[in-house]
């Protein structure tokens, strides 16, 4: 199994057995097939940005700290005062983060530091684009609309 598919997997998988609240996996599904557009026609950094205005940038620098996506899954799936779009926003972002991380496409540690790193960083977008599809595919199949 490639990498890729293990990490996108090992994320949903989490989702699903963290009992995340329906909304929020409603949510995090009609990202997964919405963003990858917006990649593909703008590309790594605005997707980014997008995803952090939707929800933060410290939840989204969850996936670029945390070396587990279970620990993601429940640290931002239990966030107070944040709504169910603002927390499916950060999951999916965080998630694709995480996996980055996982794949070595990434090192950064703070969000600034990964507009910095992606700028004009042709790996980065390319396995972004894998990411996304694997996540798409997988929360069509594991999440009920």
């Amino acid at each position: 199994m490639s990498e890729v598919v293990k990490y996108s997997l090992s994320c949903i998988e989490a989702l699903i057995n963290e009992k995340v609240d329906k909304d929020v996996l409603r949510s995090f599904r009609a990202r997964a097939r919405s963003i990858p557009s917006d990649m593909f026609m703008h590309g790594f950094i605005y997707t980014m940005t997008l995803l952090a205005a939707r929800s933060s940038r410290s939840i989204l620098e969850k996936g670029l700290k945390e070396v587990d996506c279970k620990n993601i899954v429940k640290e931002i799936s239990s966030l107070k005062g944040v709504g169910s779009d603002e927390r499916g926003y950060g999951l999916y972002g965080a998630m694709i983060l995480y996996i980055l991380k996982r794949l070595n496409a990434l090192k950064s540690e703070t969000f600034n530091d990964l507009i910095r790193e992606a700028s004009g960083n042709p790996v980065v977008e390319f396995k972004t684009r894998i990411v996304l599809e694997w996540l798409k595919r997988f929360s069509e199949a594991y999440i009920e609309e």
